[in-house]
């Protein structure tokens, strides 16, 4: 599309990155989510969230916590579900203090974390 001097819209960049999700290659929906920006496409709280599940999906918590982090510099709040994906995949690891590190962010933020999230942390 851009090669062929057409802008994606954001519906348009979404859509590849889940693309990518589902394709299971979190590091090539990065990718794009780069060259998005580079062609004046302003990624939402969907754009980050499907990158952020994505590496979450593939283990590369890293990544995901280096994406929310950003989302939230951005000015986009992570909902419930982002967060949550995001400690379970800490937990999941046993990486116990960035799982708590990412509930006090929720807390401070002001979102109830509900049973789940303190379900994880405790198993």
């Amino acid at each position: 599309m851009i090669e062929k001097g057409i802008k994606p819209t954001l519906v348009t960049c979404n859509t590849v990155i889940k693309g990518y999700y589902w394709s299971a290659d979190a590091l090539k929906a990065d990718e794009f989510l780069g060259r998005m920006i580079a062609e004046g496409v302003t990624p939402d709280s969907i754009s980050y969230s499907t990158l952020i599940n994505g590496f979450v999906r593939e283990d590369h918590m890293d990544k995901a916590f280096l994406w929310m982090n950003k989302m939230e510099k951005e000015g986009l709040l992570p909902d419930i579900i982002t967060y949550n994906v995001v400690m379970n995949g800490f937990c999941r690891q046993g990486r116990m203090q960035e799982a708590e590190l990412v509930l006090r962010k929720m807390i401070k933020k002001g979102i109830n974390p509900g049973r789940s999230a303190y379900t994880a942390l405790k198993n």
